[in-house]
């Protein structure tokens, strides 16, 4: 995958390439950039955030904070959790849908806010309480 920005005016253009030779073109202003970043640096500033990520929805990061393995091994596990967890919310309603999940364990808290096209993924350090 290869994504390719263009910037005009106010609005910038990102093109993802996928492997299937089509590109995707989706139109986002700069304002709405500026707030995704303003929001992704308040929560890189919290106490005990080790990193975030931002991945589609084939989980491949988009934005990350963390190193290429993390990253990449964040993302697969995350993908498989929310798919299961997503699948299990839908077997008790069919209308219902997974908006948040968090699993904690003895050093860590990982949040996932999984949506239509984009999950982000906390990853928390547990403070000694």
């Amino acid at each position: 995958m290869r994504v390719i920005i263009f910037v005009q005016g106010q609005s910038m253009w990102i093109g993802e390439f996928s492997l299937s030779n089509r590109f995707h073109f989706s139109r986002l202003s700069l304002r709405w950039l500026n707030e995704v970043e303003d929001t992704f640096n308040r929560i890189q500033m919290h106490k005990g955030v080790q990193g975030i990520i931002i991945m589609n929805n084939d989980a491949v990061p988009i934005r990350t904070t963390m190193d290429k393995p993390m990253t990449v091994h964040y993302c697969a596990l995350s993908q498989q959790l929310v798919s299961k967890s997503r699948a299990g919310v839908r077997d008790g309603d069919p209308t219902n849908d997974l908006t948040f999940l968090r699993v904690r364990s003895k050093k860590n808290e990982i949040m996932i806010a999984p949506d239509k096209e984009y999950t982000l993924i906390v990853v928390q350090e547990i403070g000694n309480e």
